[in-house]
């Protein structure tokens, strides 16, 4: 409200708060009535930012991304979908495709397909875009392991659904992956690399390894 007053509706910074008002209202909406509410500041927050700010703005696609998680957490998938992949169509060839707009909305869209039970187009979109971060000097280990963390998440589900062991064995290259890197940038002793380790010695028990799985749980 007050930087309506001062500065206006449409700069930046009160743009920025009605997001955060948004979202706010939208983690504590408990009922339907609730949370219906919350789309519309959803949409008319992304119209106006696209309308002052741009379409591929990072405030802008940030915005999209938010209203697209929460409609994933709605089971909306189908509508997060779609709002995923307009947003990405909406930075390619505008903003650096590692940056971390990019690199989010792609992990975000790869989740959504996970929940969908849609594994290998989760792994399609992740795969490229691992193989060029690794290939990179001076990509940022977090946003790396975002897409690690994803990726071997896509496999741990497909290995889940068809246990071969091949994909068994490609779900724990992937988790093991990610432990090397959380271990080697941010320390053994890191949230991220316990949360690595633990998603390994989940995969591991889920497909019967369990006296692997249990030292990885000791072990943490």
């Amino acid at each position: 409200r007050l930087r309506t007053t001062t500065i206006g509706p449409d700069a930046r910074p009160t743009l920025e708060s009605g997001l955060w008002g948004t979202r706010v209202a939208a983690a504590a909406a408990t009922t339907a009535k609730d949370r219906d509410a919350v789309e519309a500041p959803f949409k008319q927050g992304i119209e106006a930012m696209r309308r002052g700010l741009g379409d591929a703005d990072p405030l802008t696609l940030f915005a999209m991304r938010c209203y697209a998680e929460w409609l994933d957490e709605q089971h909306r998938r189908d509508d997060a979908v779609k709002v995923y992949e307009e947003a990405l169509a909406l930075a390619k060839g505008k903003l650096d495709p590692f940056s971390d707009t990019v690199i989010l909305l792609t992990a975000g869209l790869a989740y959504t397909r996970i929940e969908e039970g849609q594994f290998e187009r989760a792994i399609e979109l992740l795969m490229p875009m691992r193989d060029a971060m690794a290939r990179m000097k001076d990509a940022s280990p977090r946003l790396q392991l975002v897409v690690l963390r994803h990726l071997a998440t896509a496999r741990s589900r497909l290995a889940g659904v068809r246990p071969t062991p091949e994909l068994v064995q490609a779900a724990e290259a992937a988790h093991r992956e990610a432990i090397d890197l959380a271990s080697r940038t941010l320390g053994d002793e890191h949230p991220l690399s316990f949360k690595a380790r633990n998603n390994l010695a989940n995969m591991l028990f889920d497909v019967g390894h369990k006296d692997d799985a249990g030292r990885l749980f000791e072990q943490g």
